[in-house]
This record gives C-alpha cells, structure tokens and sequence, in this order.
C-alpha cells in the first residue's frame, strides 16, 4: 500500500486545486457543469475511467464511478486544497461501494508542505476493500504537523473491477471543514492568498487607463526597484493594496507618490531580484517566487488584473523576441484588461489567457492547464483517425487501430467536420493556438480538430476519384490515440545509404550507428520530430574537420531588463582529419521544433550537408515558465536564437537549402518524398 500511496502522491502533484468557492466543497458530487465527465473540483488520475453516476448513489442523486479496464490499471479521483486549516488532526470520511474488485479500493488523504514534499499520509489497511461489497462509510485521519501546504483527499481503485464514492467530508479537530469556512473561522496564511478583496462589477475607459498605467508602473517597479528585488514584500499584494485607488480622482497623483515609496534607488544596480534569475551558462530567465494561487475564485478582479499584469510584463522585459511579434505590446495590455475581467467562469478565464499567449506569436507558449476544462473544451474524444494539413486541406494519414468503420482511406480530404467547413474551423480553433508560423499553426490545429464530445461525428470525405461521403464515425477516449511506434532508431536504408531517426535514437546508439555508417555514400538525419536523447554534439567527433560557430544568443540581464544584445556564439567540431567524408541530409518540416532546430543549424555547419524539407516551427530558444493565478502554467521561448550573420530563426524557421514536403499523391501511395530527396541529394 506505502507503494501505492507513493503513486497516487506524485500523480496528485500535477492536478490542479480545485476551483469551488470556500463554502461549496462539492464532496456530495451533486454539481457539474458543461461536458466534464466528473463533478465539478474534481480530477481523475492513473489509466482508469471516472466520471459521474446517476443511476447508484449513497445520498442526494449522484456519485462517482472509477472502472479499471485491466489487472495492471490504478488511479482514481482527488480534490485539492490548500490547507488553510489549523488543528492537530484531518479526518476523512466517505462511503464506498465495490464490484468485482480484485486487487484494493479505498479512500485516501495527503498533506504538502509548500515546497511539495509530503508531510504523511494514511489510506485502508484494516478493512482492505476488495469483493463485492455493497455502501458503507470508512473513515481515515492523519495528524497536521504544518498549517500551510496542499491537502489532497480521494479516492482509488488498484487492479480491475468498480468503485462508487459518495458523500465525502472532512474534519479537523472533530469539525467540518465546510462549517469552518461558511463562519470564516479558518486561519489564513496570509490576508489576499485567498481573496484579493477586490472587485469590478462595470469597467468605464476612466479605469482601463488607470489599469494600463498600473500595470507598467507596477511591472518597471517589479523588475527595477532595489526595494522590490529584494523580496522584503509581497508585491502581489502591494498590487492587490493600491488597486482601490483606480476609482480615484486623484489617480495620477496616488500612482505617483505609491511609485516614489518603492522606488528609491531606482538607478542601483541590481545583482539578484526576488522574481527572476538568468541562470548560466543558458542565459534564459527564470521565474521564481510566483505565488500559482491554487484556490482562487473566478470572479475575483484582483487575481484576474495579477494574472495579466505578471505576464505582460514577463514579456514586455524578458521575451527576447518582443520586437518581431507584429503588434505594439503596450496596446495588448490596452486590450486585455477589459478582456481578462469580462472573464466570469474558470473556462473564460483560462481561454484568455490562453488567447493572450497567442499575441506572442511563438509555439512555446500556450497554457498547461492543471485540471481538466481546456481538455473538456476542446473534446475528451475524437475520431480514430490521424490528420495533417497538405496545401489547406485537411488529409488523413493514418486509420487507428480502433476505428470500426469502413470507408476512410489513407489520402481522404476532409472537407466538413459535424457538418462544419474544415475552412470556418480554421478560423475558430486558430484564436487559441500559439504558433510561430502558419506551419506550426496547421500542425497544432490537425491535433484538436477532430476532438470532440460527444460519442459520434461526422466526416465529409473527398476521395481519390472524386466522390464525396458522408461517414459517421464512434469516437474514442482521445488518450486511446497513441502514436505508432517507429522502431528503427537507425538503420541502412540501402548498402549506400545510412539513416538516423533523432526521435527515438539513444544516445550509446548515435556512437553505433555512426561506426557503421563512416564508410556510407551518404546519412540521412531526420530531424522531424523532437529529439529523445539525440543532440549535436554527440556527433562532433564524427562529422566536423574544424571547430564551426553556427548560432548567436540574444539575451537580457538583470541590470537591465528589457534590453537585449547578442552575446555568445555557439560552437561545435573540433579539428579531425578523421572526419566523415560523405554527404549530410537533414530532414526537416512543421514538426522541427526548438531542439531540433537547434540541432540543424549545427549539423548544416558539417562539409556536404544540405538541410531538405519545408518550413520549420520557428520556435528556437531554451523554454521559461511562468505560473499564473489558478495554478496555471505558461512558457515562452526565453534564449534568442540566430545565425551567425544575425538572420532570424523564430517564427521564420531554420533555413532549408532543398524544399521539399508531401503532397496528397505521395501520402496516397505511402511514399515518403523528403527521403527520396535525400536519396537523390547524396547519389548526385
């Protein structure tokens, strides 16, 4: 059981807090909203199936059932909250009811430090929950040996069978937690970690200008301020004090006179800062001390302004690529203030934020969302099929195992999705993809375009001949769409010719594979797709007669936020008159991304290489994360990435000395036409 509590411990890790209001804890199951499988607050963990029941239930008119498809499944569901509670002992309890169960079943109760560790833990020994049983209540406790960190509370299934969970509660010291938080008499571990007790019911244009004027003065202050830097404040909640005073006609003078408080010493420079680091020998930011308020409520303005406010200016003083994403960054501040308040659920909120990310232009941005509703938003389900963009238009390329119906075809043009153009669904789904370029864009979108749901959908197909049809479809769980295995991490693809697949090659493999190939006509790298533990570097002894500069980095410092300079060259080779002698063809397209960019601009240094494909995702630079209110996570591309010569590679992708990419006719007939360009690159 220590085992499988240690599981469930890390798996709970990464689920989000959930996002009741302190006096609703929905441990009944009776609330749920649009298409989540499970009642709202909840998660579900491990390779089982969960979701809400109706027809059993102990009290009310729901429960929750977890199924376990095989002996080898465990997992189960959690709720999250941040443990605001002070006494000397949580107590757990909750009815269970089983069928089948072969292996255990039962509830679960866990509490973390801040820092993630766990403080102990207790699940059934006793009763050891297993058969058929029919409702009954169990009841666990563990001791409080802190008073902050994450209190994590569930239930699982280890092995096959069904468990029903209802009617859970939670105790301290004898008392109901949901009684403690309707009288307000838990103990915060700080006065706005909860609440930023402040609200907007209307916004005028009086205020937005305030906003907007808060919000630059507060991000410079951020990042500028020796008093800041030195983390002596929550500057959250300095955020969180002055916000009031938008509604003031003395704004300006206020603003003025709060900035003067924090800004003495303005032009000291500083060496280390509370908020970020430039880490060596990278260079890129990161983003530390950032409070994710796990717990916060979805019409809470405060938060909401918090959230804009700390990645604008993330962006505004760390991107490295601010100056080409096309827009005035000062005008999207402009724009997303009334946007990010408009918000009034936990699903608007995460999909503005989600559209502010785009404004970057960059692959690497995005959210990860620590719950389910951006999933559920996009469909927990889709079509059993494989898709990508060729020329605009949407073309399958691969029928899963799990598809029961006849009538698709490797090549079929997708023309109306449930009885939507594929063009209007283009336009609808781009609003929330960060993409460099178009490329990544369409690569993305092939992804979540045929999610869905509902247990159906329909396809309009264009085939081969010309004939057009209407194919209804069963949808499958979208994790049951596992990618097909390739194999081969290198092999020769004729006695002339040697390839290497940089997405599952290891790195002891990389040295057998070329001690094979150095007496070869030509190699073949194919870099589409992201490295798994292939680099550069591993072949630097083989194919580099002299040391080559192939990239510059564009950085920031903490001296001077915002103002970027090259600085630094990377390099690669060494002198070797054993360096191999044959030619270098390196595959790339839509799917070449960061790392493997990197590493084709170093290969293309190498003598006789050729870069052949289309263009690359453009998105280069080592990745910085930034936590967001609602324990949500976001990244951006935080090491600039160029030629040797200055040229670009975000958003414009990696230079391609010999264009080529599918069209529908090589993917009817299975032919890889970026191979056959290499083949014939290296026979000439």
């Amino acid at each position: 059981m220590k085992n499988l509590f240690l599981i469930i411990f890390l798996a709970l890790l990464s689920i989000s807090c959930n996002s009741q209001n302190n006096k609703d804890y929905n441990f009944g199951f009776e609330t749920k909203t649009r298409n989540n499988s499970l009642p709202e607050g909840w998660y579900h963990w491990g390779n089982i199936i969960a979701k809400n029941e109706s027809a059993l239930f102990q009290a009310g008119k729901k429960s929750v059932i977890i199924q376990s498809p095989t002996q080898a499944s465990e997992g189960g569901i959690s709720y999250t909250l941040f443990n605001i509670f002070q006494g000397k002992e949580l107590r757990l309890e909750g009815y269970v009811k089983t069928e089948k169960v072969e292996n255990s079943a039962g509830l679960f109760i866990s509490l973390a430090r801040g820092d993630q560790q766990p403080l102990g833990s207790n699940e059934i020994k006793t009763e050891n929950v297993h058969g058929t049983t029919d409702w009954k209540k169990y009841t666990i406790t563990l001791p409080i040996t802190e008073n902050q960190g994450t209190l994590q509370i569930g239930g699982f299934l280890k092995g096959k069978g069904k468990v029903w969970f209802d009617s859970f509660k939670v105790y301290v010291d004898g008392t109901n937690i949901e009684t403690i938080a309707s009288e307000g008499h838990y103990q915060s571990a700080d006065e706005f970690l909860l609440d930023s007790q402040f609200k907007i019911d209307s916004l005028n244009e009086t205020q937005i200008s305030n906003l907007y004027q808060l919000g630059k003065t507060w991000g410079y202050l951020k990042y500028h301020s020796p008093e800041v830097s030195k983390g002596n404040m929550n500057w959250d909640y300095e955020l969180f004090r002055f916000l009031p005073h938008i509604n003031s006609k003395n704004f300006d003078a206020l603003l003025f006179n709060w900035s003067r408080t924090f800004g003495a010493g303005i032009k000291t420079e500083i060496k280390e800062n509370y908020y970020v680091d430039i880490v060596s020998p990278d260079q890129n930011p990161v983003f530390k001390n950032e409070e994710p308020y796990q717990r916060i409520k979805w019409d809470d303005t405060g938060m909401k302004i918090l959230a804009l406010f700390r990645y604008w200016n993330s962006i505004n003083y760390f991107f490295p690529y601010k100056d080409i994403i096309g827009k005035n960054w000062d005008q999207i501040l402009k724009d997303y203030i009334p946007k990010i308040i408009h918000t009034h659920d936990e699903l608007s909120y995460k999909l503005t934020i989600l559209e502010l990310t785009t404004e970057i232009h960059d692959t690497h941005a995005g959210i990860y969302d620590f719950g389910n509703i951006i999933d559920e938003f996009y469909g927990i389900r889709e079509a059993p099929l494989k898709t990508r963009f060729v020329d605009e238009q949407l073309v399958i390329t691969d029928i899963s195992k799990h598809n029961s119906v006849s009538g698709f075809s490797v090549g079929d043009i997708i023309t109306e999705i449930d009885h939507q153009k594929v063009s209007d669904l283009l336009n609808e789904k781009a609003k929330y993809i960060p993409a460099s370029n178009k490329a990544s864009l369409l690569r993305e979108i092939s992804k979540i375009i045929l999610k869905t749901n509902e247990d159906d959908i329909v396809l309009k197909i264009k085939k081969d001949n010309g004939e057009i049809l209407d194919i209804s479809s069963k949808t499958i769980p979208a994790q049951d769409m596992a990618a097909k295995a390739n194999t081969s991490a290198y092999k020769e693809l004729d006695p002339a010719t040697g390839y290497i697949n940089s997405t599952i090659i290891k790195e002891q493999e990389v040295h057998t594979a070329m001690e094979k190939f150095m007496n070869k006509k030509g190699i073949i790298i194919d870099l589409r797709g992201y490295p798994k533990q292939f680099t550069a570097e591993l072949l630097s002894g083989y194919l580099y007669p002299e040391e080559k500069e192939f990239a510059l980095f564009k950085i920031t410092s903490l001296q001077h936020p915002g103002k970027f300079e090259m600085k630094g060259i990377a390099k690669i080779g060494k002198r070797n008159k054993n360096y191999y002698k044959g030619k270098i063809a390196i595959l790339v397209d839509q799917n070449t991304q960061s790392a493997s960019e990197f590493i084709a601009m170093a290969l293309r240094t190498a003598p006789r290489s050729a870069v052949i494909g289309s263009q690359t995702a453009g998105t280069d630079g080592n990745v910085s994360y930034i936590d967001l209110p609602g324990r949500i996570s976001t990244s951006m591309s935080g090491l600039g990435i160029y030629y040797p010569d200055g040229k670009d590679t975000q958003r414009t992708g990696i230079s391609i000395d010999i264009q080529a990419k599918p069209t529908l006719q090589s993917i009817r007939k299975g032919e890889d036409l970026l191979i056959q360009k290499a083949v014939e690159f290296i026979n000439q």
